[in-house]
């Protein structure tokens, strides 16, 4: 298959990994107090507030102070962000980074950006290639004042790219954005916040086109289109997917199945679809956190993990068998195994 987005060969989530729980220390974070100023017209506009956390601040944005610098201005004045500020110029973004309207970036330092391929680097900086590169840096960016606390207290935020950011501690607590580490986390801007990320944040396809990029969940992505569910695979998030494989459909019969995908059995297949979906990002080393997924479909379904290793792990009857498929608005598991609703 021939990758026409370029963007996605910046990095690639492994399609399963055997990753343990680490005792986690609470990172105390500074929290600054914010005093109360109109928002302008623009601001209001601009319709883009996607995060609960980001509402708060936004009912009482703080008063923009003369001494404070926007977050364009900021990303041009620091020393670790100098190939940023040129991306963003480039782009044509020092301007939308320093509006009115309160933002949040997660900035990749100068390392980061200089691990790019040269023939990339140099390819999305063309100008024929400007709205690449600006939906490459706005991936990055996302509405409202953001703290590095409330960004894992979310767990994930909705940037300006239309896609999400998966916002944890790693293993060994490190605060991540994505597979990126946030390295320096709640740099005040006059209007918004910077966190400092050591990678590039690289711009992931959605569920629908992620699954399609595996050959085993064609049957699974013609039941979506029957049901009519894959414009919200594609375009709602964060979800979770446990995708069943074609012999798991398989195993459910021959009429059976057929019978399943007639439109007069819709709301029973949407059903059972939704039944293995869950909301949010949910990673086989959450496991020992919950011992249940609660589902689209109203029910839940019973975790149990009798080995260490993640391709154990039962999800109610099925079984994993390759899981942590990342894509842009959540991540893919997939089973082996139709799940079906209790009535």
């Amino acid at each position: 298959m021939i990758d026409r987005n370029p963007f996605r060969l910046l990095a690639r989530w492994p399609t399963a990994r055997v990753l343990v729980l680490a005792c986690v220390p609470t990172m105390a974070i500074a929290l600054t107090s914010c005093t109360a100023r109109q928002e302008t017209d623009h601001a209001r506009d601009r319709g883009h507030v996607h995060n609960q956390d980001s509402n708060r601040d936004q009912d009482h944005p703080r008063k923009q102070e003369q001494d404070s610098p926007a977050v364009g201005q900021l990303v041009a004045e620091t020393e670790t962000l100098t190939r940023l500020a040129d991306l963003v110029e480039k782009a044509g973004l020092t301007d939308n980074l320093s509006a009115e309207g309160l933002i949040t970036v997660f900035a990749p330092s100068d390392t980061a950006v200089g691990r790019l391929r040269a023939e990339l680097y140099e390819d999305m900086t063309k100008p024929e290639n400007r709205s690449q590169l600006r939906t490459f840096l706005l991936a990055h960016v996302v509405d409202g004042r953001i703290s590095l606390q409330q960004a894992l207290e979310t767990g994930s935020a909705k940037t300006r790219a239309g896609t999400y950011l998966y916002l944890h501690r790693s293993v060994d607590g490190k605060p991540m954005a994505n597979d990126a580490h946030i390295a320096n986390a709640d740099i005040e801007a006059g209007n918004g916040v910077i966190h400092i990320v050591d990678a590039v944040i690289a711009t992931r396809p959605d569920l629908i086109a992620t699954a399609r990029e595996d050959e085993q969940l064609t049957t699974f992505l013609n039941a979506v289109e029957a049901a009519g569910l894959t414009a919200t695979l594609r375009e709602s998030g964060p979800l979770t997917i446990l995708a069943p494989d074609n012999e798991a459909f398989e195993a459910l019969g021959t009429e059976t199945l057929a019978d399943l995908l007639k439109p007069a059995n819709k709301e029973k297949l949407t059903d059972i679809l939704k039944y293995h979906v869950v909301p949010g990002w949910k990673h086989t080393y959450d496991k020992q956190q919950m011992d249940s997924l609660p589902t689209l479909q109203g029910g839940r379904i019973p975790i149990e993990s009798p080995s260490a290793a993640h391709w154990k792990i039962e999800l109610g009857t099925a079984r994993l068998e390759r899981g942590n498929i990342d894509a842009s608005n959540g991540v893919l598991h997939v089973v082996d195994r139709v799940l079906m609703p209790t009535p």
